[in-house]
């Protein structure tokens, strides 16, 4: 899809991370687990990410040392969800360039 991941690199949540995120998505229950044994204080925000989906599975499977199709199918469940829920939070997050300062 044209979008190039070439500088991208994963990095550790740190707890100043956690405090100015409004939410969090972990697209595992694994994942999840781990956050919240670190970062108690976010249980509140943390979500998993597939509950955006109008259907389909809740855990996004990580395709790390699987083969193309399953990198495939991770990235079609990804796409699906944020192309589906992105008029749920049309909907329902303000616009922040729209609030006073």
């Amino acid at each position: 899809l044209n979008v190039s991941l070439g500088e991208h690199r994963s990095s550790l949540l740190s707890g100043d991370d956690i405090a100015a995120a409004d939410m969090i998505f972990c697209f595992d229950e694994f994942i999840r687990s781990e956050l919240l044994q670190r970062h108690p204080q976010a249980q509140a925000k943390t979500f998993r990410f597939g509950m955006l989906s109008p259907r389909g599975k809740v855990t996004v499977d990580d395709p790390f040392g699987g083969d193309l199709s399953t990198f495939q199918d991770a990235y079609a469940q990804i796409k699906a969800t944020l192309d589906g829920s992105s008029k749920l939070f049309d909907l329902t997050v303000p616009d922040r360039t729209a609030l006073p300062l």
